[in-house]
């Protein structure tokens, strides 16, 4: 499963991360950590202890999150982002806690540190970039942007995220990158309350319920951009019920 960068790049992650769930209008965090040496975690142990446990057993602990199960921030969105960006961490969306299983959400928790490790992984041993457009034209379709409403820009990444689904569904890896890469850049000129990475785990994840929900999500950005605040409520709660 893709991780939802809002802070980073996936192909480059830096080995420690803040990730957050919401619940309503509930926001959850924890952290990841990724230990960047090898070491034996067993030398560390009383022998009592050390001697019953394999050391590849132990191989798991090069990458955790504590706490085991995300912790309520009480100050919501902007002090998440706050703190990922005064600690230049990397900012991931997790998607939608649930209060009621903790054992579900400590288990959604770990996937996440498993795919974000083998990221980390991948970027260290490879030397491989993300397809992306010369600096000349993105400059240039930057400046195109920047000469754009807000609704046409939104125009724009609905067209891109219709693009990117059928790349998704036809497993056509290069343009599901480079699709990403133009979408990824036309969001940089919204903020982070469109929650347009959020759009991009949805179609990533391709899943039962991923068309309605890309459909509110987008519907929502219109709203958002109308400063209709009484609608975008009404979606919310519409995307809490299916989620």
């Amino acid at each position: 499963m893709s991780l939802s960068f809002e802070i980073g790049d996936e192909y480059s992650p830096r080995g420690h991360a803040i990730i957050y769930y919401t619940s309503g209008s509930k926001y959850f965090m924890a952290y990841i950590v990724i230990i960047p040496i090898s070491f034996d975690f067993t030398k560390f142990m009383p022998p009592v202890i050390s001697s019953q446990i394999n050391a590849e057993d132990m191989a798991g602990f090069s990458a955790f999150a504590l706490p085991p199960v995300p912790e309520e921030i009480p100050d919501g969105y902007d002090f998440i982002k706050d703190l990922a960006t005064s600690r230049n961490d990397d900012l991931i969306y997790g998607g939608t806690f649930n209060e009621s299983n903790l054992i579900e959400s400590a288990q959604s928790v770990n996937n996440q540190v498993e795919n974000y490790s083998e990221l980390y992984k991948n970027s260290q041993n490879s030397n491989h970039k993300p397809i992306s457009e010369s600096s000349d034209d993105l400059n240039v379709q930057n400046v195109m942007l920047s000469l754009m409403s807000e609704k046409d820009k939104l125009g724009e990444i609905s067209k891109l995220i219709g693009k990117l689904q059928f790349a998704v569904e036809g497993k056509d890896l290069d343009q599901v990158q480079e699709t990403e890469v133009e979408i990824k850049n036309i969001s940089s000129f919204f903020t982070e309350e469109y929650k347009i990475g959020a759009i991009l785990q949805l179609v990533k994840n391709n899943s039962l319920n991923s068309n309605k929900l890309i459909q509110l999500y987008i519907e929502r950005c219109y709203k958002l951009a109308d400063n209709d605040a009484d609608a975008v409520s009404l979606l919310d709660r519409e995307i809490d019920e299916i989620n």
